[in-house]
């Protein structure tokens, strides 16, 4: 009897172990592809950088780069009508297929997004990139399902690793990127499943990227650096914890703010019966509009300039610098990116939310800094951003990992202070609108369509 059980739970401990082993090499190979992917991604969006450069004479006609957007714009609206699931920032389009389709999307979108993706950056829309990344990986990940012949149940984990991979490639944040394909798919749950797979596939992912651009010599495109003397010198005390809650109450209020601007724009461009390409123009002159009055407003034009594309120009600068800027010009950049990327993304063009967000986030800290004639405003810009990210996606761990990786772990007790506040007051608002808000509920819904039984 004994030596019959033993025989038993050795061939499942055997089982198990092959699966482990297919798991850890199916998602190897998916960091792989992905991290790969993501530099080519990255090459695209320097050759779209330079062309429209070149397009404004090296930008020494100002007013040209206002309206390069409308150019750019139209260009992307045009070539997502060949496929529509390319429009949007990507990361919704994931989860939705994710809750509703087991992961699976359609081939076409990859490629698709990717160029669409580089028109919106190149010409200066106000969007990210990491969001068409997350797209490209998640449907990179599910097309290899299928060539896996992988089953349903597990179609779900090869996704989280494709998103998980691109997050990594595209910020160098591998552990962050693990969590995040984790976190972002519920508001209150997190999917522990899929988490340990997941970080395989975003180390590989990490370390392919790094390789590849530097053995191409491929610039970086999203890129932060705090200054040595500021993570030397800044260091955290319990008498700082007002300020940050304080900071994560700002977060909020903005993160609102910008959820519902952007949903209202959206709303307004789709009841518009204009095709889809005429809407991402007008979106496209709209930011350059914007982009331009705050440059006026600022009484210096290079300054509109800045609310344009990434802005990881911008977060850079207000990281070594913030004292550098005024509090009235802060917040004509403030209000300046959230209209713009309202304008951009609410067209209807493929562009992602994460960097805007980290911008936002990012003269909120350089506000506040100022305001307050706050020490190493620095390291309060560095928070905010983080803040401000981790609240309108829902994804407080996320945050905390991520500041730890890109600039060090003294500043992640206050990031993480101020992201739980500002999610406590944002409550259900959040731009990963597909996510579920527990499993509890995903469940409840699923039943309706699902026989859990084939699970």
């Amino acid at each position: 009897m004994c030596a019959w059980k033993f025989r038993i739970l050795a061939k499942e401990e055997a089982e198990e172990a092959k699966n482990i082993g297919k798991w850890i090499l199916i998602s190897s190979i998916v960091g792989f592809i992905v991290g790969f992917a993501v530099v080519l991604f990255h090459y695209i969006l320097v050759k779209s950088d330079e062309f429209f450069t070149n397009l404004s004479g090296q930008r020494k006609i100002v007013f040209l780069v206002f309206l390069l957007p409308t150019l750019g714009l139209f260009l992307s609206g045009l070539l997502t009508t060949l496929a529509p699931e390319a429009k949007g920032d990507g990361l919704n389009a994931v989860i939705d297929s994710y809750h509703k389709n087991w992961g699976k999307t359609r081939s076409r979108a990859v490629p698709i997004k990717l160029l669409a993706s580089s028109l919106t950056l190149g010409s200066g829309g106000s969007a990210g990139a990491l969001g068409p990344a997350i797209q490209m990986g998640g449907n990179t990940a599910s097309l290899m399902g299928d060539e896996f012949k992988l089953a349903f149940k597990d179609s779900r984990t090869i996704t989280a690793c494709g998103m998980a991979a691109s997050f990594s490639a595209i910020l160098a944040a591998p552990i962050s990127g693990a969590v995040f394909a984790c976190e972002v798919l519920y508001g209150r749950d997190i999917e522990y499943k899929h988490l340990n797979y997941a970080v395989i596939s975003s180390i590989v992912a990490y370390f392919t990227g790094d390789v590849f651009l530097k053995r191409f010599e491929i610039a970086r495109k999203i890129y932060f650096e705090a200054p040595e003397s500021l993570i030397q010198n800044y260091v955290f005390k319990p008498v700082h914890i007002p300020i940050f809650i304080l900071l994560g109450v700002t977060c909020a209020f903005f993160g609102i703010l910008f959820i519902e601007t952007l949903e209202e724009v959206r709303e307004r461009f789709n009841l518009s019966k204009a095709d889809d390409y005429v809407k991402t123009a007008i979106g496209g002159l709209l930011t350059g509009l914007i982009a331009l009055l705050v440059g006026l407003l600022t009484m210096d034009l290079e300054k509109g300039t800045l609310i344009l594309g990434l802005s990881v120009e911008l977060i850079q600068d207000l990281i070594e610098d913030p004292e550098n800027f005024f509090i009235l010009v802060l917040f004509l950049f403030l209000l300046g990116k959230l209209f713009a990327t309202s304008a951009t993304l609410g067209s209807g063009v493929s562009g992602g939310v994460v960097v805007p967000s980290l911008a936002m986030g990012a003269i909120i800290g350089a506000i506040f800094a100022a305001a307050f004639n706050l020490q190493n405003g620095g390291a309060i810009v560095i928070v905010g951003s983080i803040i401000f990210f981790a609240a309108v996606y829902h994804v407080p761990i996320t945050g905390t990992i991520l500041v730890a990786e890109l600039f060090g772990f003294e500043f992640v007790i206050p990031a993480a202070i101020g992201s739980f506040v500002a999610i406590l007051l944002m409550q259900h608002e959040s731009i990963a609108v597909s996510a579920r808000v527990s499993k509890e509920d995903w469940l409840k819904e699923g039943r309706a369509y699902i026989d859990l039984r084939n699970i």
